[in-house]
């Protein structure tokens, strides 16, 4: 047969099998989460697999080299369309797993930057309590010692202790 542009198209019909399974795997997984791109392969699915038999009806009809003894016969030019609907295949399965693996990435540091922000927050709660508490100690350190203070008989009138009634006049008189 000649390689001619209407014997290649005709022989694509494998490929367009191939493609139609994979889009309608690909819409039970996606059918959950995506429902719009799940209907979409679905669609793509079913014309896929209507051209790929119109192709092969066309092709036994206008072609003499396809009948039914060699209906399962894969032709060249047929073979490469196998190999590229393989290769978009693993691209798109490449893809939607490093999608995957990126997501549960952030997550997993998102996870981890809540557990540090957490920690940090206990740590500020432990460190104002600790210094909260530092604080009521010597509020009542100064809170005994004025109470003492207080309660000491006051023997010289004097505001500064140690300052003698001589200096409290000079400080007047200046």
């Amino acid at each position: 047969m000649k390689a001619t542009l209407e014997y290649i198209l005709l022989t694509q019909s494998p490929a367009l099998f191939l493609a139609a399974i994979v889009l309608l795997i690909g819409y039970f997984i996606k059918k959950k989460n995506h429902r719009i791109r799940a209907a979409l392969n679905l669609i793509v699915a079913i014309v896929c697999l209507a051209g790929g038999i119109a192709l092969y009806f066309v092709g036994m009809k206008l072609l003499d080299g396809f009948t039914i003894d060699n209906f399962w016969q894969i032709r060249i030019p047929g073979w490469v369309g196998l190999g590229v609907v393989v290769v978009l295949t693993g691209l798109s399965v490449y893809r939607s797993t490093a999608k995957a693996i990126t997501k549960r990435r952030a997550e997993k540091y998102a996870a981890k930057a809540e557990a540090e922000h957490a920690k940090a927050l206990e740590d500020a709660k432990t460190a104002a309590y600790e210094s909260g508490k530092a604080d009521a100690l010597a509020a009542e350190k100064v809170a005994d010692t004025v109470a003492e203070v207080a309660a000491a008989p006051a023997a010289d009138p004097s505001p500064v202790p140690g300052a003698s009634a001589t200096d409290s006049e000079a400080a007047g008189e200046q």
